[in-house]
């Protein structure tokens, strides 16, 4: 169900910023606490973070989502 509601949340706008790129966005996934908050859970629960030291974020949108993984596994975010 997660996926579905992720894929039907995220918005394509062909040709943006220039011809042959597809820009992604985010935003109503941002925008829904419950989605946004199910995602985090999800991602957080993959097993490979139970032997990592911190979370290394870059980027607007890594520090949104490294933040929110990062506190969820109770682990630094560099």
């Amino acid at each position: 169900m997660l996926t579905k509601n992720l894929k039907n949340s995220i918005k394509d706008y062909p040709d943006f910023p220039k011809k042959d790129i597809i820009f992604k966005d985010i935003s109503p996934i941002l925008s829904d606490p419950e989605l946004f908050s199910n995602l985090i859970e999800k991602i957080s629960s993959y097993s490979f973070f139970k032997d990592t030291d911190a979370i290394i974020a870059i980027d607007a949108r890594g520090f949104i989502f490294g933040s929110a993984i990062a506190k969820t596994i109770k682990k630094p975010l560099i």
